[in-house]
């Protein structure tokens, strides 16, 4: 069933009774094929409306009624010889031309859903579906119009360049084709998207007072810089009065390849810190029941992002610091980082850190020495 609901919400199978009627019309009368095609299309309708307390909606669907309603107006007309043999051709000329007249009211329809008396949930599926519909239904516009125009190109070549094979194929199987393609490109296209949604990384999106109101897509948020407030976690390690840093990776979206901590994360959507801390530093909390202690939490704030840090302190011995198993990193002190710091080699996050780190840590340090 969630296969078969993956399926029916691909807006481009709404185009499934025209690809039908273009496929009968191969065949057989275009009157009967019109039938066929139109009784199929009603059958869909009821289908989908039936779903809909699934909030599931076809809107391809109103096209393709409208386009059957505009050739059964051609029917009445006595221009039997041109539907006999242009048939298909008549229906993907009407299509094009609906779908060019719903570009037209692409943003009346998102206000009519946003003045709808529908709850918050719902107007936000219809207005997701509401989006493929209006991403997948230019694309069928501009596909046949082409194929249209080359229908015309070819229709002006000489009677010596043409033949019934080639025109056969133009007229008659590549308006399927086309049709049959579009409908599995956009299923291959939700197939790749749903996937890539499932292996998504869902971070919280925190309000100006600090609550979680929702949550959102790391890729999505990295792409709309400082848009979306999230919380981040850190943990310094401080190992006989230093610390040890690391270079960040050079893909990471912030300072990368600057030295940093190398234990932090964004907490994610539906995890609390504890679950956090426990992820970052396992081995420490399981193997010598360390338990780390919050420093400060701040607000870091740049053109990239906007995050609220909370930053937490543990404390280790060296042997207990190669139980980390953290490669590439280093011990510092604090006369070190203090003569480093403005050289930009220590990440954002560092730096802003650095002043409250050297008031706290290093005192401590000072007086246990002293001591």
């Amino acid at each position: 069933m969630k296969w078969l609901k993956k399926v029916i919400e691909n807006q481009a199978i709404g185009l499934l009774p025209i690809v039908l009627f273009m496929f009968l019309d191969n065949y057989f009368d275009y009157r009967l094929s019109f039938v066929v095609a139109v009784a199929f299309c009603v059958v869909s309708f009821l289908a989908y409306y039936i779903l809909r307390k699934d909030r599931i909606y076809m809107y391809m669907l109103v096209p393709t009624i409208v386009t059957f309603i505009l050739y059964s107006l051609f029917m009445c007309f006595r221009i039997y010889p041109i539907l006999y043999v242009y048939s298909s051709l008549v229906i993907e000329l009407l299509l094009v031309g609906v779908l060019a007249v719903a570009g037209i009211f692409k943003q009346r329809m998102f206000r009519l859903i946003r003045e709808s008396e529908a709850n918050k949930f719902e107007k936000n599926r219809m207005r997701n579906l509401l989006n493929e519909f209006y991403f997948i239904a230019p694309i069928v516009k501009r596909i046949y119009m082409i194929h249209l125009f080359s229908v015309l190109v070819y229709g002006l070549l000489p009677d010596s360049m043409q033949s019934i094979t080639i025109e056969r194929f133009l007229l008659r199987s590549l308006p399927v084709i086309i049709g049959i393609c579009i409908i599995l490109f956009e299923q291959l296209r939700l197939f790749l998207l749903l996937y890539q949604l499932e292996n998504e990384t869902w971070l919280p999106v925190l309000s100006d007072e600090g609550r979680v109101i929702g949550r959102i897509a790391s890729s999505v948020s990295k792409s709309v810089p400082k848009k979306y407030y999230h919380p981040v976690l850190r943990v310094m390690i401080v190992c006989e009065g230093k610390l040890f840093l690391t270079r960040r990776d050079f893909r990471a979206y912030v300072s990368p390849e600057k030295w940093d901590t190398p234990l932090y994360c964004h907490i994610k959507f539906r995890q609390t810190i504890e679950d956090s801390l426990y992820s970052l530093a396992a081995n420490l909390m399981d193997k010598y029941s360390i338990v780390p202690h919050l420093l400060v939490r701040y607000i870091h704030e740049t053109e990239k992002v906007k995050h609220q840090v909370s930053l937490y302190m543990v404390n280790v011995t060296n042997s207990q610091l190669a139980d980390l198993n953290i490669s590439n990193g280093k011990l510092w002190t604090f006369g070190q980082i203090k003569s480093d710091i403005e050289n930009g080699i220590f990440s954002e996050y560092f730096n802003e850190e650095y002043s409250y780190l050297s008031n706290t840590i290093m005192l401590a340090e000072q007086y246990r020495n002293a001591d």
